[in-house]
């Protein structure tokens, strides 16, 4: 197994219990000015096919949003989270 594997699946294991599937989440960063502020549902985590890539969280939105991307609004995008203070998207107090 490659560093670059191994870490990714370290990433996940840690993620499944920071942030598991059905949190409630709040976007508080994103490259897409749009999304911040955006509230939803972790539904998966992406792993990343290459090796440069870096794992993502799948949020599924509460309502579309539009934003200047696409010509459609979004239902769902992938965030960076990793416990760090760069997180794009953080749990919602219950």
């Amino acid at each position: 197994m490659s560093s670059s594997t191994e870490a990714k699946s370290q990433w996940l294991k840690d993620a499944k219990v920071r942030i598991p599937v059905g949190t409630r989440v709040r976007v508080v960063r994103s490259d897409v000015e749009e999304y911040v502020g955006a509230t939803g549902v972790v539904a998966d985590y992406d792993l990343g096919y290459d090796a440069d890539e870096w794992p993502l969280v799948g949020v599924i939105f509460d309502k579309p949003v539009s934003h200047s991307e696409s010509a459609k609004p979004s239902t769902r995008d992938g965030f960076y989270c990793d416990g760090d203070s760069d997180d794009e998207i953080v749990p919602l107090a219950e």
